[in-house]
């Protein structure tokens, strides 16, 4: 009988959830924040998630406290789940990973601590192919996030990431197009 693995071991997602939780932990050790803080995730989906990942042995002090989460990050992750059309756990916790490290000052895919911006695009396609199918060719992915949230006409206050202090403005944003 072959050996019994978990759904989450089986797919290419697991390397990229990996990849993430690993720059995570890079971060845990370099500024002291909890674990769950820096994913965007409750104690019992982290402690889950790395379980599923095959690496919670390997991580046995991971914080289980619960962390507070933003208003930006809670639309955030509606927005990705609603546009998705994924409601399962995994989706879930990766809609919350993506939206916590969304909020951070560097490219997406560079603090959720992927190799390339292709590898985060390749995630979007297979992950949610629905809303990567919304987004305009080419646009970055927490521009086209953020710019989804601020067209809600719910949202009276428009949060911003921090592209004005980028230095890639420009292969983001042309000139005069409002950020």
């Amino acid at each position: 009988m072959p050996p019994q693995t978990n759904a989450l071991s089986d797919c290419p997602t697991a390397n990229d959830l990996a990849c993430i939780v690993m720059h995570a932990v890079s971060e845990h050790h370099r500024t002291g924040l909890g674990l769950g803080d820096l994913l965007g995730l409750n104690p019992r989906e982290l402690k889950d998630l790395c379980l599923e990942l095959s690496i919670y042995d390997y991580y046995p002090a991971i914080e289980m406290q619960n962390t507070a989460v933003r208003s930006e990050q809670q639309s955030i992750t509606t927005l990705i789940i609603w546009r998705g059309r994924r409601t399962d756990r995994q989706a879930l916790w990766l809609a919350k990973i993506l939206a916590r490290r969304a909020m951070e000052p560097h490219h997406l895919w560079e603090d959720l601590g992927l190799p390339s911006r292709e590898r985060l695009n390749t995630l979007m396609m297979r992950e949610f192919p629905a809303l990567a199918r919304q987004r305009p060719s080419n646009m970055r992915w927490k521009k086209f996030l953020y710019r989804q949230i601020c067209a809600d006409p719910g949202h009276t206050v428009c949060p911003a990431p921090s592209c004005d202090a980028c230095n890639e403005y420009d292969a983001c944003f042309v000139t005069g197009e409002m950020a």
